[in-house]
């Protein structure tokens, strides 16, 4: 007789970026393969209700937390001898994803890089980089790290990674690109069983977009792609636009979200701000700009903001990395490839705009860069 699959994930698919759009294509694809799903709710901003004085909303929605998050608990607790595809340990809890690994057949989605680092985005405390300093001390993090997104005790996150590293065997790491498994077999050891398969959330059609007209009237000259994290790059970004004045920067976010990002102001004649998602304005900025900047400085996997500027933008720019996804992108594709040096990344982004060498009509095919070597669902299969 056949296990029990179970798709796992604390996070509610929806349109909200990260996990939840790639959720949203996930759980209809495993719900029709017969996949039971154990997921959780889509949670509403208590702040807002709290802001607009909705007490009695804010209330209720607490409470439905609560129970949501018994009930999860209660279902995960129950899952024994079954096949799972589990995603997001720390949304999930350290503890409940550790029982799943000893106690069934465990296929792990890695989504981020919380498996070595407890920020999840490796970036350096020191310096806003790409950091790989637990790779080489097992795991001792710096005094200065803390659980991000969600918030561990210390003590708890190294339990987790010494039980990973005990049951890494009864695991099978699904990973996005070359370079997340080769982060895998670092840390784990190169007996760790991996399979590429890659990374889709459904955004981008199949079909491709026309070459811009040669005489195409850009809006602006820089877009940024991707969330008001440090980690993401958005003040790398904002440094950029401090040293290129003479250029017209965009940023998809609120300027007092930036500047408390940051932790100061912005005084930049040259940087719009105006929130909006990819639906609501973001994906005309992307494709009218002369280069979208996707800055992450952490190992990034595939990201879906980078795909969707690949496909949609005219020229994109990463920031270098050793284990990131940019790292492996054809050269054929216009992509730059920045240093993270701000003052040498600005003067080569001024001497690409400025030469007119990079446009759209080299632009290779996007879809090798990122497509899966195999399929999700045939790997578990």
């Amino acid at each position: 007789m056949d296990k029990t699959k179970y798709l796992v994930c604390r996070i509610a698919p929806s349109d909200d970026g990260g996990v939840a759009r790639l959720m949203k294509k996930l759980a209809d694809e495993a719900e029709s393969k017969g996949f039971k799903l154990v997921l959780g709710r889509r949670n509403r901003s208590i702040n807002s209700m709290l802001n607009d004085r909705k007490y009695i909303q804010a209330i209720t929605e607490y409470i439905n937390r609560l129970i949501d998050k018994f009930f999860f608990s209660f279902r995960v607790r129950w899952i024994k001898n079954s096949t799972v595809l589990a995603l997001h340990p720390q949304t999930m809890g350290y503890s409940k994803f550790i029982r799943l690994v000893e106690r069934n057949n465990l296929y792990f989605y890695i989504m981020d890089n919380s498996f070595f680092c407890m920020k999840s985005y490796n970036v350096n405390p020191h310096s806003p980089s790409e950091c790989l300093h637990c790779l080489d001390r097992n795991n001792v993090a710096y005094e200065s790290c803390h659980s991000e997104p969600v918030k561990y005790k210390r003590s708890a996150y190294q339990d987790f990674v010494m039980s990973m590293k005990r049951n890494y065997k009864k695991v099978v790491f699904l990973t996005q690109c070359r370079k997340q498994t080769e982060l895998v077999k670092v840390f784990f050891g190169e007996d760790s069983k991996c399979h590429i398969v890659g990374l889709d959330t459904g955004e981008i059609p199949l079909k491709t977009l026309p070459a811009r007209e040669k005489d195409f009237k850009f809006k602006y000259d820089f877009t940024y792609h991707g969330a008001c994290v440090l980690a993401k790059g958005v003040g790398y970004y904002i440094e950029l636009a401090k040293r290129l004045p003479q250029f017209k920067f965009f940023i998809p976010i609120e300027k007092k979200d930036c500047e408390d990002e940051i932790g100061y102001q912005i005084n930049l004649k040259n940087l719009e701000f105006k929130e909006c998602t990819w639906e609501t304005g973001l994906r005309e900025a992307v494709y009218n700009s002369r280069i979208t900047i996707n800055p992450s400085l952490w190992s990034a996997p595939i990201e879906g903001a980078l795909l969707k500027s690949l496909y949609y933008g005219n020229v994109v720019a990463t920031v270098k990395s050793k284990y990131g996804f940019e790292s492996e992108i054809n050269e054929n594709v216009n992509v730059i490839r920045l240093p993270i040096d701000i003052i040498e990344s600005a003067a080569l982004l001024e001497k690409n705009i400025l030469s007119q060498v990079i446009n759209s009509e080299n632009k290779a095919e996007y879809q090798d860069e990122y497509k899966s070597k195999e399929d999700l669902f045939s790997v578990i299969f």
